[in-house]
């Protein structure tokens, strides 16, 4: 799904075309719409998007297969953890999946990485897909129509993605970051989560970092930050779109 880019992503399409069940370019309304457009053209039992800019890491689909496979069932969400890039591809993080927990996703949302998550159709047409009123926040929004639908959730325990961090990109422009804190509110709002400054919001915060920490996730990154840039730099990013 392009949406009418004139810097040659169509011809990169192109030569790929024989692999691709179908492709379309053109104005298309946004990209939550695009994407809405895309599922609805779909025809696999499961399904997720991937941006232009981000990666699934190699062997990210056979984990997931492997993941549907054990649960006996697709209608899940599956996820694992992920690393952020820059604009040359060269890492930067390394985050790893935690499992839900129940009461924690309810107070703050589920704490997943889009890239390298997948879901059942059938389930992401049941809980009413994506909204495509949103710009930025349609995978958060999603989530927690998954979560309050009862639709497991399943953590790979592998890196399944890269995330791309690059000036272009949403969110680096001052326009940007309100719209994207406005939209986040409105859906913390719209499903009744804990409102930042209340004391669930910062317990199921504590608590997150914990099971982080207990699992020996954290570790992994700390060491990962101190060989690559030779400090230890602040946990900011929990969240990606």
């Amino acid at each position: 799904m392009d949406g009418g880019s004139t810097d040659g992503s169509v011809d990169i399409i192109r030569k790929y075309e024989k692999h691709l069940a179908s492709w379309t370019s053109g104005p298309d309304g946004g990209q939550a719409r695009a994407i809405a457009t895309g599922f609805g053209n779909a025809t696999g039992r499961i399904i997720g998007w991937l941006n232009s800019d981000d990666t699934l890491a190699g062997g990210a689909l056979e984990r997931v297969a492997l993941a549907v496979r054990h649960a006996g069932s697709p209608d899940c969400v599956f996820y694992g953890g992920y690393e952020l890039i820059d604009v040359k591809g060269q890492v930067q993080e390394v985050f790893f999946g935690t499992p839900t927990i129940g009461w924690v996703a309810r107070a703050i949302g589920p704490v997943i990485c889009q890239p390298g998550t997948f879901f059942g159709r059938d389930a992401y047409f049941r809980v009413g897909g994506l909204d495509n009123s949103l710009q930025y926040g349609m995978d958060k929004d999603l989530w927690m129509k998954f979560f309050l639908a009862g639709i497991k959730f399943i953590a790979i325990p592998r890196i399944q993605a890269q995330f791309r961090s690059h000036s272009l990109q949403k969110g680096h422009s001052r326009d940007w970051l309100k719209k994207c804190n406005d939209e986040e509110l409105a859906i913390e709002c719209r499903y009744g989560m804990a409102p930042e400054g209340s004391t669930t919001r910062l317990v199921a915060r504590q608590v997150h970092r914990v099971l982080r920490l207990t699992m020996g996730r954290m570790y992994y990154t700390v060491l990962f930050r101190i060989m690559q840039h030779r400090r230890i730099r602040p946990f900011t990013i929990d969240y990606s779109s």
